[in-house]
């Protein structure tokens, strides 16, 4: 396999060709950006240099910090001291199926899918990508392979999803390099 770095340049070649497509499977070109997870602050480094020079190519990015953004979720529906103690009163699993809900969204609250679709506003396809990092706090109540899945329809811009995680075949992405497989991709991964 190419080296991070290398695999990063491709991107952005390809990102940056308006000819070049990330998928054509799917209606939103999206992609998976695989990545060693002990090369984390690496990969962080080299995501913001992308992020920069696309900007300075004209691109509009909109970089969404998954763990932020759950974060965010959560603490509009409880304050965080309030959530610990539920999962010290109540144990890992009520707690990680309040996060599901939390995340699924309601009639009042948006999903995942539709707060980062609004984070995206009405941008036109062809004027920006959508990168989506810190992956590892939807673990392990929400599976990556059904985030992009579900964004199908919801975003127009391209979207990186950065992985932490090894490639067993093709389609198969083994999160962190150590949990089973969740999922099979159909876009690209570089």
């Amino acid at each position: 396999m190419a080296s991070l770095q290398e695999r990063m340049a491709l991107l952005e070649r390809d990102l940056a060709d308006p000819k070049k497509r990330l998928s054509d499977q799917m209606m939103v070109p999206m992609a998976v950006f695989l990545y060693e997870p002990r090369d984390e602050y690496v990969l962080r480094r080299e995501k913001e240099l992308l992020a920069i020079r696309l900007r300075n190519s004209g691109k509009h990015i909109v970089e969404v910090d998954l763990c932020e953004l759950l974060w965010s979720m959560i603490t509009e529906v409880f304050p965080k001291e309030e959530f610990f103690q539920a999962e010290r009163s109540q144990g890992l699993q009520p707690v990680l199926e309040t996060i599901i809900n939390i995340l699924g969204g309601t009639g009042e609250r948006p999903s995942l899918e539709e707060r980062i679709a609004q984070l995206v506003g009405e941008l036109p396809a062809d004027s920006g990508v959508v990168l989506l990092w810190r992956l590892g706090a939807l673990y392990p109540v929400y599976n990556a392979s059904h985030l992009l899945a579900r964004l199908q329809g919801k975003v127009k811009l391209p979207v990186v999803l950065f992985y932490p995680g090894t490639q067993e075949d093709r389609t198969t992405l083994r999160f962190m390099g150590k949990w089973a497989p969740g999922g099979s991709y159909r876009e690209r991964i570089y």
